[in-house]
């Protein structure tokens, strides 16, 4: 009778399986829930960007003396806000340095174009030479107009989703 070099016993090996079995049962239920939560915060701050981008070019579009809708996106023509229109200075009084490449500066205005690069999806923001991406993974853009009213849409590319606001147009141009 050999009592020192016992085994392991049947019950003992499928307990061990049951615990073993729980615990990764555990762990995937974590990485799952992990997983859900990363989706839907990934999702929040595509909606925060958006909203973000929409507000901004709709209070660019309602400074605008001319805003013409491309096929992938927007032109906005403004007075740069470097210029003094009230007292109609010039850029070379200014007291900082400006970009002769991003301003016509007998007019004090600049053209800001917002296009939609249907390869990278993404929206890039032209002034002058110096181009900038300010939205990624966008499925959609689109600018219309009626008379003061413009209508832009925007769709992204991973959800679907789809945003859209109405801007009022300035009735004047200075």
């Amino acid at each position: 009778m050999r009592l020192g070099k016992r085994g392991f016993g049947l019950i003992e090996v499928l307990l061990s399986l049951v615990l073993v079995g729980m615990v990764l049962g555990l762990v995937a239920k974590g990485y799952q829930t992990a997983s859900r939560l990363n989706q839907a915060s990934y999702r929040l701050s595509q909606k925060l960007e958006a909203a973000t981008f929409l507000r901004r070019l709709s209070a660019g579009m309602s400074a605008a003396t001319e805003l013409d809708p491309l096929p992938n996106g927007v032109q906005i023509k403004k007075i740069d806000p470097k210029y003094n229109v009230t007292y109609m200075e010039s850029f070379s009084r200014l007291p900082w340095p400006t970009s002769s490449s991003s301003a016509d500066l007998d007019a004090g205005m600049i053209t800001v174009d917002y296009i939609l690069d249907t390869v990278d999806k993404t929206i890039s923001r032209k002034v002058g030479l110096e181009v900038n991406v300010v939205l990624e993974r966008v499925g959609a853009f689109t600018v219309t107009r009626d008379g003061r009213i413009a209508d832009v849409e925007l769709v992204s590319l991973d959800s679907g989703d789809g945003w859209s606001v109405r801007v009022h147009l300035p009735g004047v141009s200075p």
